[in-house]
């Protein structure tokens, strides 16, 4: 740059000065980083990118000379994600924004760390859950100690998916849908269905174990001779007696139970009455 003077002389022998002022304008020269998303472009002038990469591009200025881009490009990935995903009947899945209760195939967009979108397409299964079970027992719910009363689940259908529970804790390697118990407790049950849905507990059943204290006769019965048609009475005392059973036999054949009926009453108390026949 700077100013230059020139003398030139014409054809006519007259000198004509020329002066000369000029500038030298520097090309630019700009670094550029940039990320775009996997499927944009970015454009620099009349070029366009869509890969990866460190680019050089060559503009004319508005001043008429070069303008150097030095383009240093991320194109970042967009991802699509499929998942398969089961609840149980009354749960809630939550994919983003969304609550999801029941089966079928849900979209959710995503921004990752380069902001670009990822996409997820869920394959919700929503299993069902099993109907709370109801317990039944084989025999009185109040057992002597050293018994065993057996109590079922119901419905038993679901194989070895039970779990039973005793005041609240698990009773281990108890899974079938009927269990021998010989402890007193509330005893509760549930069953695990497809996907391990659990079913609610089922309502209680309380044994109770009554400590053994056995009946004592102290008082046999005596034996009777009495006229046909006349009723005869057989007693018998007992210490810690809370039933009776009367039993006969018949010329020496096995003994069997007494019913009340006929000639029988009393059958099932301490006093057995017979109006008639032998004994």
């Amino acid at each position: 740059p700077g100013t230059f003077v020139r003398t030139i002389t014409a054809s006519t022998g007259c000198d004509s000065v020329i002066t000369l002022t000029l500038n030298v304008i520097s090309s630019s020269t700009t670094n550029i980083n940039a990320t775009i998303c996997d499927g944009e472009t970015y454009t620099v002038g009349s070029n366009t990118f869509d890969q990866s990469g460190t680019y050089n591009i060559t503009l004319l200025g508005s001043n008429g000379c070069d303008s150097i881009i030095n383009l240093d490009l991320l194109v970042a990935p967009t991802h699509f994600v499929s998942v398969n995903a089961a609840i149980c009947q009354g749960q809630t899945y939550v994919l983003g924004s969304q609550s999801l209760t029941a089966a079928g195939t849900y979209f959710e967009t995503f921004s990752n760390s380069f902001g670009c979108d990822s996409t997820v397409e869920l394959t919700l299964n929503v299993n069902l859950t099993p109907a709370s079970p109801v317990i039944t027992s084989n025999g009185p719910t109040a057992i002597c100690s050293g018994s065993l009363v057996a109590l079922s689940a119901q419905p038993n259908t679901y194989g070895n998916n039970y779990r039973w529970f005793n005041n609240g804790v698990l009773i281990a390697n108890q899974t079938a849908s009927t269990i021998s118990v010989a402890s007193a407790g509330n005893y509760t049950v549930l069953v695990l269905g497809q996907g391990g849905c659990s079913s609610a507990v089922s309502a209680p059943i309380t044994i109770i174990v009554n400590q053994s204290n056995p009946a004592v006769i102290i008082n046999q019965p005596s034996n009777q001779s009495v006229v046909q048609g006349v009723a005869a009475n057989f007693s018998v005392s007992a210490n810690n007696a809370t039933t009776y059973q009367w039993l006969v036999s018949v010329n020496n054949s096995s003994f069997t139970t007494i019913s009340n009926g006929g000639i029988y009453s009393g059958a099932t108390s301490s006093t057995l009455t017979v109006t008639t026949g032998t004994i």
